[in-house]
């Protein structure tokens, strides 16, 4: 038998085509590189928009201040805050008007929510975190330098007394008399006023803690000082009308807390770290501001004790009339009887045209000026000012005691003057496109608020009364 034919044999691949499953490998190659790089560029550019971009933005500083930043991050917490304790004041104000139909009262909460409103403007709210912010940095430097401290256990405290917590008990004030001195007329006083006697002014009354009771003598007469309640320096959250004494044992357990944390939770989505947080750097911030005033005032030496001067004025509204009046006056006609005549100042040309006592910075400059420069008795040529011309005369001139108000006003003008002179020294910069296009804007503003205050306009521009008039 004939052998089996052998099998046929796949012919040798040529040159050519090896050559073209070369080039395909190598486009299978080229494919799968290409497709790799363009999955790494995309996913590349997701992280860097979902987490590297914000990361560097958070990090990137809206100011700084000789060799520090405040971040993004920091000034957007901040103004997050500040966000929701504007808008946790506007949920009670809101609450109280509902609870209020008088329309007088229904007015002043709708007044109210509209300035709030107008605090919440994120280029206005923006910059006033930012600048404060700037503030704290220059007031811890400057402290700094006077060698001023605030413990951890001072902002512990001061944190534990704005929800009423105190460990030690509660803390109670002394009222401490100011007494504004009655001024001794003398004969040419005496001559100038008219004859009815004016009440003597009274005593001001400021506090100042302590834990006890004391007793304060006047002459031979003993007044002991009441024990009041009195809760320390207010932050940012509202405080209670009366404090209790402390029973929680610590503060966290206070019913006032645990509200306030939920509140901010629930309705303005800061959880409680944060809301410690920030709320503890305020804290922080407000003690060294207070220290470092008591500081600078004390080297200022501002005192309570300000120049004061007690005139009268005729206001007319042409210096012809002015002039007339004064010619008068300078030939011995009576100032009160050409003060109700002529004055057009309706709020005091009944009583002669008396100002009573004043301070510097209470009058128009012109007026200022020129009775701060004046003789008791002296009579003005006609001053003008932006009311009209004035005639005026000196009564009294004397250093009188501010009131507490009065007082607190002087040293918060006199402080932030310092504060500001001393802010050139430092090297500070702001990148105002940075944190305009960065202002959080929630929490949000509830619409509810807005239909309130449109409500309230509504009522009252409505007429009074739809009864039609008989003919």
């Amino acid at each position: 038998m004939p052998n089996n034919p052998p099998k046929s044999q796949s012919p040798a691949p040529t040159k050519k085509h090896l050559a073209r499953m070369q080039r395909e490998q190598l486009y299978r190659r080229y494919l799968i590189i290409g497709t790799i790089v363009i999955v790494v560029f995309v996913v590349g550019i997701l992280i860097y928009g979902v987490w590297i971009q914000p990361m560097i933005r958070a990090n990137q500083a809206v100011a700084i201040v000789g060799d520090q930043k405040i971040t993004t991050s920091q000034w957007q917490e901040r103004v997050k805050f500040q966000r929701a304790n504007l808008l946790n004041n506007a949920q009670q104000t809101y609450q109280f008007a509902q609870a209020f139909s008088d329309p007088s009262f229904q007015s002043q909460f709708a007044s109210q929510l509209s300035q709030i409103k107008l605090q919440l403007d994120p280029t206005t709210l923006g910059k006033q975190v930012l600048d404060t912010m700037v503030d704290d940095i220059v007031i811890q430097n400057e402290a700094a330098k006077r060698g001023i401290t605030v413990s951890n256990t001072e902002i512990q405290s001061q944190f534990e007394g704005a929800f009423g917590y105190f460990p030690n008990g509660t803390p109670t004030t002394e009222p401490t008399l100011i007494p504004i001195p009655t001024s001794t007329l003398t004969s040419l006083q005496m001559t100038l006023i008219p004859p009815t006697p004016t009440p003597s002014p009274t005593a001001i009354i400021t506090e100042t803690q302590t834990v006890t009771a004391t007793q304060v003598v006047t002459g031979t007469a003993v007044v002991t000082t009441p024990t009041e309640t009195a809760l320390p320096t207010a932050t940012l959250i509202p405080t209670q009308t009366s404090v209790p004494t402390a029973t929680a044992l610590t503060v966290e357990g206070s019913d006032y807390y645990k509200q306030a944390v939920s509140n901010f939770n629930t309705a303005f989505g800061i959880n409680e770290t944060q809301f410690r947080g920030t709320l503890t750097d305020l804290v922080k911030a407000q003690l060294y501001r207070t220290k470092l005033e008591d500081s600078v005032l004390k080297e200022l030496n501002v005192s309570r004790m300000q120049p004061e001067v007690w005139a009268r004025h005729i206001l007319v509204a042409d210096e012809t009339t002015a002039n007339d009046i004064y010619n008068r006056l300078q030939n011995g006609e009576d100032f009160c009887k050409l003060a109700a005549e002529y004055s057009t100042d309706t709020s005091n040309k009944d009583n002669c045209g008396d100002l009573g006592w004043f301070g510097k910075g209470q009058m128009v400059t012109e007026f200022e000026n020129a009775a701060f420069s004046m003789k008791v008795g002296e009579i003005s040529k006609p001053v003008k000012t932006d009311f009209g011309y004035h005639i005026i005369q000196v009564l009294g001139n004397e250093e009188r005691p501010l009131s507490d108000s009065a007082y607190q006003s002087l040293r918060l003008t006199k402080f932030n003057d310092w504060l500001t002179s001393v802010k050139e020294n430092y090297n500070i910069q702001t990148f105002d496109s940075r944190w305009q296009n960065s202002v959080p804007s929630q929490p949000a503003w509830p619409t509810i608020y807005d239909d309130f205050i449109q409500s309230v306009s509504q009522q009252q521009q409505a007429p009074l009364s739809l009864t039609p008039t008989p003919n």
